[in-house]
This record gives C-alpha cells, sequence and structure tokens, in this order.
C-alpha cells in the first residue's frame, strides 16, 4: 500500500468545496431568474439545460471526491473502483464547460455554423484528453482516503495533456468570442457588447490562472503533489460555466426588455401625434364641408382665395401630407424591430446575441 502525507491535498479540497458551496448560495437568485425566463418548464432553452449540467454535475464532482478522499479504511481494491468514478465525473465537467465555451461563442458570432463545425472538431481531441487520463490511473490509498496519481504510461495517461489542451481550448474559444465583440465596441455600436467583453476576458483570465497552475502542479516529479490542484481547477470550470450562462442570458434579456419598451413608446407617441392631426384635418372638414380638395394648392388661390386656408390655420394639403409622413413613420417604427442596432438587417452585434437569451 503507497502512502504519502495528504495534507496539502486536504486543505485544497476543503477550499474547493467551500468555494462551489459560497458560490452556490449567492448565485441562487439569478438561477431562480433564469427558471422564470424559460418559456415552458417541460422545454427549457439550451442555456438553461447547460446551466443546470454545470451546477450540479459540478456539484455532485467536489462531493464525490471528498467523500472518497476523506473517508477512512479504503482498501486498495475499493479505492480503484471509487477513483475512476471521480475521474469521470471531471471529465464531464470539462466537456460541459467547453459546450458552454462554444455556444456563447456561436451566440456572438450570430449562430455561424463555420465556428460551430470547428469548435466541436476541435471539442473531440479535448474529450479524449479529458476522459483517458482519469481512466488511465493508478489508486492510490492517502491515510485511509483513497485518490490516484498517473500511470506515466504513454500521452494519453498524463494528467498534465488534461491541463494543457482545455488550456488550449479557453484561449481559442476566448480569441474567437472577442473578435466580433472588439469590432462592435470599435464601431460604437454596442453597449452590451463591451459588457460581454469585459466578463468574457475576466473569465478567461480565471480560467487561464486556474488551468496554470493546476498544470504546473501536474508536472511535478513529486507525485504527492500533482492532483493538489486538479480538484480547485474542476470547480472553478463548473462556476465559470455557471456564470458566463447566467451573464450572457441576464444582458440580453435586460437589452430585449429596453429594446422593446422603446420601440412601444416610440410606436404609442406616433399614434398619439397622428390621431391628433386626424383630429384636426377631421375638424377642418367639418367647418368647410363639400370643398373638392383639388381647390387647394400651395402658394396658389382657387375662388375668392379666402377660402383656401382659415385664418392663421394650417394649408389642408400640408395637413394631409403631414398624415402621409406620420403613417410612413409608424410603419418603418415598426420595422425597427427586423434591424440589428448596427443599421444592417439581421447583422449587429446586440441582435446575434439576443440569440443566446
Amino acid at each position: 500500500m503507497a502512502t504519502f502525507a495528504g495534507t496539502p491535498q486536504a486543505a485544497v479540497r476543503i477550499t474547493s468545496l467551500s468555494i462551489l458551496v459560497y458560490d452556490y448560495i449567492v448565485t441562487i437568485p439569478s438561477e431562480i431568474r433564469l427558471y422564470k425566463r424559460q418559456k415552458s418548464f417541460c422545454k427549457p432553452s439550451l442555456a438553461c439545460v447547460f446551466f443546470v449540467l454545470a451546477r450540479y454535475v459540478g456539484l455532485f464532482y467536489i462531493c464525490w471526491v471528498s467523500y472518497v478522499f476523506f473517508g477512512t479504511g479504503w482498501s486498495d481494491a475499493r479505492c480503484g473502483q471509487l477513483a475512476p468514478v471521480g475521474a469521470v465525473l471531471r471529465g464531464i465537467v470539462s466537456t460541459i464547460s467547453a459546450t458552454v465555451f462554444i455556444w456563447r461563442t456561436w451566440a456572438i458570432w450570430g449562430k455561424n455554423r463555420y465556428i460551430w463545425m470547428t469548435m466541436t472538431l476541435v471539442l473531440i481531441p479535448v474529450s479524449v484528453f479529458s476522459y483517458a487520463p482519469g481512466l488511465a490511473q493508478v489508486p492510490v490509498v492517502v491515510n485511509g482516503g483513497c485518490t490516484a496519481v498517473s500511470k506515466d504510461n504513454g500521452p494519453l495517461s498524463h494528467k498534465w495533456t488534461f491541463a494543457l489542451v482545455n488550456l488550449c481550448f479557453d484561449t481559442m474559444a476566448c480569441v474567437l468570442g472577442s473578435i466580433p465583440l472588439v469590432r462592435n465596441v470599435r464601431q460604437g455600436a454596442s453597449h452590451v457588447s463591451g459588457i460581454l467583453l469585459t466578463d468574457g476576458l475576466g473569465y478567461f483570465i480565471i480560467a487561464v490562472a486556474t488551468q496554470t497552475l493546476n498544470l504546473s502542479f501536474l508536472l511535478s516529479t513529486d507525485r504527492s503533489k500533482q492532483g493538489t490542484m486538479l480538484t480547485l481547477q474542476t470547480v472553478i470550470t463548473a462556476i465559470l460555466a455557471q456564470r458566463i450562462i447566467t451573464s450572457l442570458s441576464e444582458r440580453t434579456s435586460s437589452v430585449n426588455s429596453s429594446q422593446h419598451d422603446s420601440r412601444s413608446r416610440s410606436l404609442s407617441g406616433t399614434r398619439n401625434r397622428a390621431r391628433s392631426r386626424s383630429r384636426s384635418l377631421s375638424n377642418w372638414r367639418a367647418r368647410a364641408p363639400g370643398m373638392p380638395i383639388h381647390g387647394f394648392v400651395p402658394g396658389s388661390h382657387a375662388g375668392t382665395g379666402s377660402e383656401d386656408c382659415e385664418p392663421g390655420g394650417t394649408n389642408p394639403i400640408e395637413m394631409i401630407k403631414v398624415e402621409v409622413e406620420v403613417t410612413t413613420e409608424t410603419l418603418r417604427s415598426a420595422g425597427d424591430g427586423f434591424y440589428a442596432p448596427g443599421g444592417h438587417r439581421g447583422y449587429g452585434g446586440d441582435h446575434k446575441i439576443t440569440y443566446a437569451a
């Protein structure tokens, strides 16, 4: 039976569990708001499905590995049965996080199928290196608790390859997702793009820091230190996946609501002005029944000349023109919902992002 001091790993695992539980408590309101935005409980959105998976698979993972690690009296045979379960859960969390990055990037690019296909192809090797090292490992009993170390029996058995491929994937997702956001911000066409860009860079910095720290420990020659940061990195990955979903969903929901309110106020004001001018025209017609409309030509006089316009009033031909302009303005305002803020039909930055809500 191989044994070594497990104090550093124990401290990190307790810290990881504390961080995840704290984040779970403070994000309960965001979770409730996300559920309320669903059109049907039986048919949740893709964002809601990803959120639930990242949240509860990550929570189950940290609970499972803590139970196995802090348990006592595990035999080598029993440890060999329990350790792969934690490895599979860790691979699932990694896959969910990578899928969320794909979903975010795809949404920002306006459902661009080439972006989706490219990142999905890259996800294949990421998934392979996420599961293989966890399954190809040696179970070890540490002070009565169960953990595992790499077999060092080929590239797929090294846990550091898991951290490396995920680091590369996160970098690619951050770069691709930032390109359209930077373009929108530079053009001044999108306020929410600047917010999403800041959020994305923040997530990227945290992900890179934890992946790099985990990679440095996994590359250590001291096998007792290799898995020290592995649990913390997985927990941070699960938290980032949740935060990406709730942030993107709430931002787009807020933008959609403000745009809808703005269009509603614009249409309401336009209709009120149209009704007011229509009443004015009706009042004029009531005061001058039977007057032929062709008798009123701006700048000319028919009949006696005093019949063209009311004293101090408005020429009825001009009122009719205003009525036509109001109608045109109403139709144009109603059609604004089909155009993105960038001025091109269906290609503005914020309009693309609303697909993700």
